[in-house]
């Protein structure tokens, strides 16, 4: 349930706020009321990419809590395991040797590159020389395309 709170409330939230938005002339109006929903879910899945400093956040304390022993207090308890269970699907890769853990180093890449191609789409749009998009063979679009075609 806590996982889908933001999306719920970033949802209804934003719903409501295009209203006086709109109104007040901040945000073009939404065309229909498909388009001011699909907008809703967009920017209530964009809530997700907020999340992206905390958990890079928690990671490098992570990674810091590895190296540096910093007394007993239950924050590190909880830093450990958060970021054992985030990091549990790059566990399997090589990224060990030694005494040295690059795991974290990973982990912290792989967030921020994730949420950059989840923002701007698979591969970035590039624009012409007149300004307009070009045109591409294969694409995923990122949230900010998916936004201004719900605009339209």
């Amino acid at each position: 349930m806590k996982l889908l709170l933001p999306v719920v409330a970033g949802f209804v939230l934003w719903w409501l706020l295009t209203w006086p938005l709109s109104a007040w002339g901040l945000m073009p109006r939404p065309i229909s009321a498909t388009a001011r929903l699909t907008q809703s879910g967009l920017v209530a899945l964009s809530a997700y990419l907020a999340w992206k400093y905390l958990i890079a956040a928690l990671l490098t304390l992570h990674l810091l809590h590895t190296y540096v022993y910093f007394g007993r207090h239950p924050i590190w308890n909880f830093v450990d395991t958060a970021a054992r269970r985030l990091l549990r699907p790059l566990r399997a890769l090589p990224l060990r040797g030694g005494r040295v853990d690059l795991t974290p180093v990973v982990g912290i890449a792989l967030v921020f590159l994730f949420a950059f191609f989840a923002e701007i789409g698979l591969p970035p749009a590039r624009k012409d020389a007149n300004g307009r998009r070009e045109h591409r063979a294969f694409e995923i679009p990122g949230l900010i395309e998916l936004y201004e075609r719900a605009a339209r």
